[in-house]
This record gives structure tokens, sequence and C-alpha cells, in this order.
């Protein structure tokens, strides 16, 4: 609006002042100085106008958006009514392409309190000056980016249909600084109980649970599209078998190093880019360490996390990813115990402010507290959860090494490296894609070393091995292990390991050709009852004749995600446990055989089927509750199929008197979910007190054989015994 009288210069300047005043008194607030500020807007009574704006999907100062990756924009309004406005608030993004118009949690609008409120659009919350949430959460669509590059049309408008009178309706649009939006590639994490031989594993429920816990703190705080991370757990542990089975810190350590190679060649083999190992509560507790988790300093792509501590897989991960694997952030951030760097964002999925209304502060989950007991209460506190985070060096770090890159075939080389320069190389597997872990150019105190048929170098790929002590510097181990993938060159002949000084360690020829394998059995189409041993049989052939070693998978979701049931396994057959399987149409089995580089696979030709099986027989009753003998009554028995096949079995009614007779017996096949109601007639002889007993053939793989059967105690009077007055005796002694 221009201004037109003398009145209006003065008024137009106190209007500043009072601009300027605001906008510095609201930079106390703990979300303000990440904003775009707005300085100069004129102030009008009864006004609506932006001071600032920002997206965010984690953290507040990301360098780039992530595509597809839930989001939403934090909105700072001025308000210079006397009341709560409702607002209807617009959003324009995505270069362009999507409009919202957030209507608040009612449909009539956002509430807007006098003064200064702070607005996360979509969904909420709404924060007045004070930080306090004014207007909690509601139902809204996230937004997410489907395009990359730079987005310079993102807009917010307020009262898009300009249903509120205000002074000035030409302050209500505000233009976002331009911002980068990335593309980042996919993220896959196989989670797997583990313990060592002779402990107990966590529990199948726990490790389901706490993995989808790590699963969505890892979603919230990585910079990865949602839909880009996908989770596999395999129910069957990993059990360790000691190398080193003495009691000592340095033998836990390097069984420790160990599994956490093995769980990631589980992982790697099986298409995933991490293998975590869940162990027990308390397990690192147990061996004499305050740890919750471990990541060795040899990069193998496998980490170890206390099942109950959710964060802490985001923390092991972040080590893979090279995020101060050599130390802890703690070690170099000023906090007295050590934390990480303090940190604040939004949990976009759970609509919440970092840190909490109930928190001081949250710091950032890489780094780490030499206060046992206080990080136990911190770290997954139920009140403190997100009291962990993502700090901006982390995220932005993160979001370097998920760029997209190319995703050729791979070679995956993994093994055992002695101080001395011994090595014990694993058999090795070749990958149809993923992001190799080792680039050309890349260098370390050894190297790879692929070469042709000639002798001739192909290309060289460095990577550095540490056998420091991770927690005491001042120690060696004798040995480390070692798991990476490489980009996969045709013409390679040969495999070497060679150290600094250029000296062939070990070498691995590859021959001619590649192992044929054939599934035989389950091969689609099979249904098979959960809780069975499954044998799963193959044949397999290698022209060169070189050993075969096999790794088996399955996939309950038509070949999208693969689960390993062994690996390295040398015999032609298998007895596949199902006891911890969940039901579904949709399984496939994978045999994959390796000649020590060669790889091929065969998998089922079409899908099959594992069920439970559960029959419960849940009732009998009586037709008539005080019978006499001779006298015939009905007997309803009630039976339910619980599980998810049907079930063809025998029913069978006897009674206790008579040297435990059959009353009846009947052939019964229920479909799934359907329950029902036999009548059975019976006419007992004699007086006296009776076993009413139903029960059911045995039904095989039945996952509660407890409840086929049922039984009711009865008593029956003579005829001389019909007199109201004697029924009086034996009413107590009917059901039970």
């Amino acid at each position: 609006m221009k201004r037109k009288t003398k009145s209006f210069d003065v008024f137009f300047i106190i209007s500043i002042s009072i601009c300027a005043f605001l906008v510095c008194t609201y930079a106390l607030s703990p979300c303000f100085k990440y904003f775009e500020v707005t300085v100069d807007v004129i102030l009008f009574p009864n006004d609506l106008y932006i001071i600032g704006a920002k997206p965010i999907q984690t953290i507040w100062d990301a360098k780039a958006l992530v595509k597809s990756k839930l989001s939403v924009i934090c909105v700072t309004v001025r308000s210079t009514f006397e009341e709560r406005k409702f607002v209807e608030i617009e959003v324009t993004y995505d270069f362009g392409t999507k409009k919202v118009i957030d209507k608040g949690p009612e449909g009539f609008g956002v509430p807007i309190d006098p003064g200064i409120n702070t607005v996360f659009i979509p969904g909420g919350p709404v924060l007045d000056e004070n930080g306090n949430i004014i207007q909690q959460p509601w139902t809204a669509p996230f937004l997410w980016w489907a395009s990359t590059g730079t987005d310079d049309t993102i807009k917010i408008r307020l009262d898009p249909g300009n249903k509120i009178e205000e002074a000035e309706e030409r302050n209500n649009e505000y233009l976002l600084k331009p911002i980068k939006v990335v593309d980042t590639r996919e993220f896959r994490v196989l989670f797997i109980p583990a313990c060592y031989e002779g402990e107990q594993p966590p529990q199948a429920s726990y490790v389901e649970g706490n993995s989808s816990k790590s699963a969505e703190f890892l979603r919230a705080t990585y910079p990865l599209a949602e839909n880009e991370v996908t989770i596999g757990v395999r129910f069957s542990p990993y059990v360790h078998k000691r190398k080193f089975p003495i009691d000592a810190a340095w033998a836990h350590k390097l069984d420790m190093i160990l599994m956490c190679k093995n769980i990631a060649r589980l992982a790697k083999i099986s298409e995933y880019d991490r293998g975590v190992g869940m162990v027990p509560a308390d397990w690192f507790i147990d061996k004499g360490f305050y740890w919750y988790g471990v990541t060795p300093r040899t990069r193998t792509d496998g980490c170890l996390a206390d099942h109950l501590h959710w964060t802490v897989v985001s923390h092991e991960i972040g080590h893979t990813c090279g995020l101060w694997l050599d130390k802890e952030e703690g070690d170099v951030c000023p906090h007295p115990w050590g934390w990480g760097y303090e940190t604040s964002g939004f949990w976009v999925a759970q609509r919440t402010i970092i840190p909490r209304q109930n928190e001081q502060s949250a710091y950032c989950f890489m780094g780490y507290q030499t206060s046992y007991e206080a990080q136990k209460f911190y770290i997954d506190h139920p009140i403190n959860r997100s009291g962990r985070w993502i700090c901006s060096h982390c995220y932005n770090k993160l979001l370097d090494y998920f760029k997209i890159g190319d995703d050729p075939s791979l070679i995956l080389l993994s093994g055992l490296i002695f101080r001395n320069g011994t090595i014990v190389l694993d058999p090795i597997y070749t990958l149809s894609r993923g992001t190799p872990d080792l680039q050309e150019g890349s260098t370390g105190n050894y190297k790879v070393t692929l070469l042709d048929t000639d002798g001739r170098i192909i290309k060289e790929f460095g990577f550095n091995v540490s056998f420091v002590d991770y927690f005491d510097p001042d120690v060696e181990l004798n040995l480390t292990s070692f798991l990476f993938t490489l980009p996969f060159f045709d013409g390679v002949k040969e495999v070497q390991i060679r150290n600094a000084s250029d000296y062939v360690l070990i070498r691995r020829v590859i021959s001619d050709y590649v192992p044929q394998v054939n599934l035989i059995s389950p091969n689609g189409g099979e249904i098979i009852r959960k809780g069975s041993l499954v044998t799963i049989s193959w044949n397999a052939t290698d022209p060169d004749g070189d050993k075969l070693y096999y790794t088996i998978l399955f996939s309950n979701d038509l070949g999208e995600t693969w689960i390993p049931i062994v690996t390295d396994w040398s015999k032609n057959t298998y007895s596949w446990d199902t006891s911890n399987l969940k039901d579904s149409s949709d399984y496939l089995i994978r045999v994959i055989a390796t000649d020590g580089f060669n790889t091929n696979y065969d998998e089922s030709d079409s899908s099959f089927s594992i069920f439970t099986t559960d029959i419960a027989v849940t009732n009998i009753t009586i037709s008539k509750r005080f019978p006499v003998a001779n006298e015939t009554i009905d007997v309803y028995v009630t039976l339910e199929n619980r599980g998810n096949t049907t079930e063809t079995f025998t029913l069978f009614l006897n009674y206790t008197r008579l040297i435990d007779p059959v009353l009846r017996e009947k052939l019964l096949t229920l479909n799934p979910g359907e329950i029902t109601i036999l009548n059975l007639t019976w006419t007992p002889n004699l007086a006296g007190r009776y076993k009413i007993l139903a029960y059911t053939s045995e039904i095989p793989e039945d996952i509660d054989p407890s409840n086929n059967r049922r039984e009711i105690t009865i008593y029956v009077r003579s005829q001389a015994s019909t007199g109201g007055a004697s029924s009086m005796g034996f009413r107590r002694c009917l059901l039970k």
C-alpha cells in the first residue's frame, strides 16, 4: 500500500520500530534462529503476515532436502488481531507442481493466536512465542518432493480464500529462498538375533519389535527417503561358536569382531547393505564392557547392538558409514559427560519438535557417555527417547555418503587378517548389484589387485586395516576381520591381496566356468505347516570340478526381500525350521552356489505357502443341567479353526465312568476362522459323577495342542432321587 499522508509516515516509522522490536524479541525462541526473517513489514492492526519460513525433514540446517523424504514447512506467523483466528494456509512446492491447503484440525483453519505463532505445515503442531504448544498435531498429508534440482518456487500463502477481513490483504504471501533437492540411494538393513553358543538369544518378538523401532529412528534421522529404507529380520539366531573361549577382554573383542564380519556377510549375500546383530539385554555389560553396541575399526559393514537400546543401531551404522570411525563424537565435544554435539530438529513422522517439551536439550547419537548409569537412563528412557537426535555435521556428511552413484555388479571379499600377514579368505561371491564399498583410486595400507589372464593389473583398490584395540589405543590385537565389496570387471582371472610393500599375501585364481545349480524342492505350490522341518534340496555341478559352497535364502514377499537361512553350506540338502516364520502364500527359496568366485543361483519356479495350524475345542455344554439315568441329553461341542489353513480331523467325545468308552466320533473339516458347534446325544444308564471329554485326533504341527481338548464334569441322578429337596445336595457338582 502506498503512503499518501504525512501522518502515515509517522505511523510507518512507528510500525517499523515495533516490528524490529518484535523480531528481536522472538529471536529468543529456540526455532527462530533458523528462519528467514522479514523486517520490512508494516504492522497494521487486525492483520496477519509471515515473519519467516523454512522446510525441514530432520535438522534445521541441512544443506539440501532429500527427494521423497517426508517434509513439513515451519512458518512463523504474526497476528495483530486481539482474538484467535482460524487461518487456512496454502503451500506451493516441488518446483511449482504441488499445492496443499492446510485447513487445521477441525477443517476451518489453523488456530493463530494474537502475537507470534510457529506453525508446522501441514499437520501442526502450533506454538506460541514462548514455545508452548497451543495446538497439538492433527491428521494431514506430509509434503514430499518428487524431483531434484534447486526449487525456487516454494511459497506460503495465508488465508488464500480471503475468508478473514484484514487491514492489508497483500502481505499474506511469502516466497522462500531457493533450496537444493537431491536424491539419495536405497539403504537395506538386515537384523539378526545373535549370541554366543550356549547362550539364550533374544526372543523373536523382541527382535521384531526393537528392529522396527530402530528402523523408525533411522528413517527419521538419516538423509534417506522413508520408502528407500528396507528392513529385513531373520528370526533364527546367529549363534557364534567362540574362537577364543576364555573370559578375557581381548578374547571377547576378537569374537565380537568375527561376529560382526559373519553377520555382515549374511547380509551382503542377501543383497542388504548392513547387518545388525541384536544381542540380549546387557550382553556387553555381562562381559565387562560398558557398551550398548560395537563396530570394528576395520570395515565389515556389520555391527552388534543391545536389542533393547534401539537408538544405538543408528549410532553403530553411522560408524560403518564413516562417522567418527576412529573415535566418538563425544571425544571432541565440550560437554562434560562426553555426549555428542547439541542439536535440534523435527521428527516429521511423529510431528514432534526435537528436543521435546519435557527435555532440556538433545544430543547427537554419534556421541557417547562415560557414565553407564546416565547413558542407560538417558538414551532410551521412555520419557526421553528423543534426547538423542543427529547433529548437522553428521547429517550433512551422511548426505554426501548416500548420494546416488553407480550400481554395478560386485565382488564380495571377506576374511581374517593376522598381524603377521596371514590371511584367511572366505569363499568369494559375486553379487548382481549394489553400491561398492571400495572405489577405484581408494588408498590404504592393504590393497586388492585384480589381474587378467596374462597377469596384467586391471584395477587396484586400497583399504585400511587396524589392529588397534577400539577402546584402548595402546593395545594391539593379533587379528581383525574385513568385509567389503568392489566393482566387478570382465576378464578378471586372479584376485590378490597385497600389503603396503606390494607383497602378495594371498591370491585366488578364478576358474573358467560358472557352477550350475537346480533347486528341486520346495519349487512352488507346496503347502507347509508352520513349525515343521522342511527339506530344501537341489542339484549342482561345476564343469571345473571346483568345490562348491551354498547360501540358502528365503523370501516371504515374492522376492522383494530375501532373508538368509545359512551360508557356506557344503551339502545338497538342508533341513529348514519354519517355527518362527510368518504365515504367507508368497514364499520362495533361492540357492546360491559359488566355486570360490564364480556365482550362480536358482530359485523356486513359483511361490509356496506356510500356514499356522491351530484347532481349538473352545466349549462343551449339555442340554439339561440335572439329567437322570436312562435319559437322553444333548452334548454341544464348540470348535474353532484359529489357524490359516483348512484342517480335516476327527472329534472324539468320551465319558469316564465305564472304562473311558467313546461316546461319539465325527470327522470334521474346518476352514480358517470357521467356528462350528456339534450336537451329539448321549444316554447315561447309571447314576453317578461323569467326566465328559471332547478332543481331536492328532493335528500335525498344531501350534497349541493344549487347546485340542476340553472336559466338563456332571452328576447323573438315579430315578429315585428326582425330588426337589434332594437336588440341592449335588447342585455344586455340575460344571467344572
